[in-house]
């Protein structure tokens, strides 16, 4: 195979730009050419491999009819109006063929068909879809022949292996409590922080919580700063820095929302504390989450019936049950989550699409 391939994301947030890297390297050994076009609006990206372009119905025509790909891959948010359309032209009068990367319809709208009615018409309009997770299958009207799964996760490559000790980096940042629980994200309402600092400003008085993420403000800032036991660190972003701090916590925790910190947290072997699926329809959205097994490698807690503050303490006092999560969490990334198997959903996908 000697193909050209362009990839179309808008944003190319940080964890994608090194999933990317690791596919840009890996397709060549396929004879795959792999290159990137991002949102000039959105962001800059300083590499060889990633290219600026004005996302528009004719610049999208104009750098096809000029670069005349084999394939391209589209993560396109149908807010981008032209990006349907301009599917439609790609699949009636151009060669490339296409490939849609996204979860099949807006989550948020499982039971509402109209509101999913154009990405329905996007779905059999691309030669091929590619999905979060097994999940979404079940959103797919197009043909199943034609849907591959692709296990959003991390660059395991990327992040540092600590050979210091959990107290020797304690130490050097600062870090006073023997046991931590972490967490690392934008702070936000939906992530439910506010939970968290309750519980160590009140019952789990004895133990540190560690937060790393932009966001902070407000009643929970005066909180935190108010609270010895809470360490708040900002927004980290250097991969080889944040590698320390999951490498000296405990346990990693958001109440709410959790999306690829799950999977960061089993690379590092910390059981994952979370709301239960169950309680919070929403959270199904967050394809991570189905890695995590209620008492095998975290905890699933339930608001309605369960204490956070308890869950958490039982974890933390119990040295066991704790190095069991944590064992059973390293072997779900090792075989669930690992950036190979990603490439491998889009590599079939692309091999699919090249023989049609």
């Amino acid at each position: 195979m000697n193909k050209k391939v362009l990839l179309f994301d808008p944003t190319c947030l940080s964890y994608r730009i090194h999933v990317y890297n690791y596919f840009i390297s890996e397709f060549k050994n396929y004879g795959i050419n792999l290159k990137v076009y991002y949102d000039e609006n959105k962001t800059i990206i300083n590499n060889d491999s990633y290219f600026p372009i004005k996302y528009s119905f004719l610049s999208f025509i104009k750098l096809h009819r000029d670069e005349k790909p084999d394939i391209s891959i589209y993560f396109i948010w149908l807010s981008y109006k032209w990006s349907l359309p301009f599917l439609i032209i790609m699949r009636l009068f151009m060669k490339t063929k296409s490939i849609v990367w996204s979860k099949g319809i807006n989550i948020k709208n499982v039971d509402q068909p109209l509101k999913n009615i154009l990405y329905y018409i996007r779905q059999f309009v691309a030669d091929a879809l590619i999905l979060y997770s097994v999940y979404e299958k079940k959103f797919i009207k197009a043909s199943a022949r034609k849907v591959f799964i692709a296990n959003n996760t991390i660059n395991q490559y990327v992040y540092k292996n600590c050979a210091e000790r959990k107290d020797t980096l304690k130490r050097k940042h600062g870090i006073n409590h023997q046991k931590i629980v972490l967490f690392v994200g934008r702070i936000e309402h939906r992530k439910r922080l506010d939970l968290l600092i309750d519980s160590f400003k009140n019952e789990l008085r004895e133990y540190g919580l560690i937060i790393i993420g932009p966001g902070l403000e407000g009643k929970l800032q005066k909180q935190v700063n108010s609270l010895d036991n809470v360490y708040y660190f900002g927004p980290i972003y250097a991969l080889d820095l944040l590698s320390e701090f999951y490498s000296m916590a405990d346990i990693f925790c958001i109440p709410g929302h959790i999306g690829l910190a799950v999977n960061e947290s089993f690379l590092y072997g910390l059981p994952v504390v979370t709301a239960d699926i169950k309680s919070d329809p929403s959270l199904i959205s967050s394809e991570p989450i189905m890695l995590l097994e209620d008492g095998v490698n975290g905890r699933f807690y339930r608001p309605e019936q369960d204490n956070l503050s308890e869950v958490l303490r039982q974890i933390l006092e119990n040295d066991e049950i704790r190095e069991t999560y944590s064992k059973n969490a390293i072997k779900t990334f090792k075989e669930k989550a690992k950036i190979e198997y990603m490439a491998e959903g889009f590599l079939k996908a692309i091999k699919f699409v090249d023989n049609k």
